[in-house]
């Protein structure tokens, strides 16, 4: 059975399949006839308008939305920011008698309520989403276009089509490969839920791909190198997997905070095979020892080309890695923190309770513990669901530890408060 089968077949409110695979797309007909095939103005001089070639201008797209470090050939962009896309039609664009629409789509069911069908066409007055586009030049039979994606579209893998509009009726692109392209998180775009003021912050909490996580405890402070290498080749595919793996419809894929909370859920295998198993033994027969791993690459690439199986084996550590990568990847602003003597709380009453024998010995019938380090996420994001002076730095936490009230809603994982 494929694994997202029983996501397809929820429907919701509209009685459609909630789509939750990016992996998936819509094969648009060709051509799709009028109801009433009658002529509805004079035919254009010169015929009628028709595609011949799309160019998605990838090099200078990718250098202006700072995604050219992404080993991967298709055009990745960021939302809530223009980028250059060219027509090349049979005979020059008319924008006073040619009328043509782009059909941007994400998804098996696409539909414009859910932000997953979207269309957009030059002129005034003519919009239907709240992408814009404008035309910027046309030479020859070549017409560029500058489109601008909303900031709060969803973030994935979109498929492109451009409709010619005739007397008879839809005459639309081939299904084309080569023009799809991908929609990231904008820490550089206002409007944006990710919008990170500083450009310093920006270049090492999402461009950076290394680090050092710190270890150890508190008196003997350890450190050890990481490879984030969230440009490396498999990586954004291995992150869609993620989302898709997990069954997250592809309508809440805007919502950076159900991002990262469906991401926190899945970076640890418990309940949801999601990407690493942990293991606090001394026994890693059975896979890699924490310690071993040096970067986020190998185990990423793992999970996504062995399709959901976990990799073993993690603690805190390598989640807090893992999941950096995941977060760079997408777009979002993220570091790896490391807590000295960090408190753990058993019962979830927001207190740890440390009890001591009459000679000083810890009691061990108390489940609350001090641990000597735990290493977490913080993803820097604005808070539409609670007031909005706790937006800023966010603690999200990967490592399996207590089960969240959250766990009850579709969508959970720990993210809470903000940091300074």
């Amino acid at each position: 059975m494929p694994i997202f089968d029983t996501c397809e077949k929820n429907r919701g409110r509209l009685n459609r399949p909630i789509s939750c695979s990016n992996g998936e797309n819509k094969i648009m007909p060709e051509f799709e006839i009028f109801e009433e095939a009658t002529p509805r103005a004079p035919m254009p001089t010169g015929g009628n308008l028709a595609v011949m070639n799309i160019n998605m201008y990838e090099e200078i797209n990718r250098l202006a939305h700072h995604t050219d470090a992404y080993k991967i050939s298709k055009l990745i962009i960021r939302r809530g920011q223009e980028f250059i896309m060219g027509i090349v039609f049979n005979r020059r664009f008319d924008l006073k008698t040619d009328l043509f629409v782009i059909e941007f789509l994400i998804g098996k069911n696409p539909i414009p309520t859910q932000k997953t069908l979207i269309s957009v066409t030059p002129g005034e007055n003519k919009q239907t989403s709240n992408w814009g586009v404008r035309v910027v030049e046309t030479i020859n039979t070549e017409t560029k276009l500058g489109i601008t994606p909303a900031a709060d579209c969803i973030v994935g893998l979109y498929n492109t089509y451009v409709t010619v509009i005739t007397n008879a009726g839809k005459q639309r692109s081939q299904r084309n490969p080569t023009t799809d392209f991908y929609v990231l998180f904008n820490p550089w775009a206002q409007k944006d839920q990710v919008y990170l003021k500083n450009e310093e912050e920006r270049q090492e909490y999402v461009l950076n791909d290394v680090g050092m996580i710190y270890n150890g405890d508190y008196n003997n402070i350890g450190s050890r190198p990481w490879n984030y290498g969230q440009f490396q080749s498999g990586i954004l595919e291995a992150c869609i997997f993620i989302l898709d793996f997990g069954k997250m419809p592809l309508q809440y894929r805007d919502d950076a905070i159900k991002v990262v909370r469906k991401a926190s859920a899945m970076i640890n295998s418990l309940d949801d095979d999601g990407v690493l198993e942990g293991s606090w033994s001394d026994d890693f027969m059975l896979g890699t020892a924490p310690t071993a791993w040096t970067g986020s690459v190998e185990i990423l690439n793992q999970y996504y080309s062995e399709r959901g199986v976990p990799v073993k084996f993690a603690q805190c550590w390598v989640y807090a890695g893992v999941f950096n990568t995941f977060l760079r990847c997408l777009g979002l602003p993220a570091r790896v923190i490391t807590n000295y003597c960090s408190a753990h709380d058993n019962n979830g009453n927001l207190q740890t309770n440390i009890v001591l024998d009459e000679d000083g010995s810890l009691d061990t019938q108390v489940s609350d513990t001090i641990w000597n380090f735990h290493c977490w996420n913080e993803v820097f994001l604005k808070r539409h669901d609670i007031p909005e002076n706790f937006s800023g730095w966010q603690v999200v936490d990967s490592t399996p530890q207590e089960i969240s009230e959250a766990r009850l809603l579709p969508l959970w994982s720990c993210i809470c408060g903000s940091h300074p």
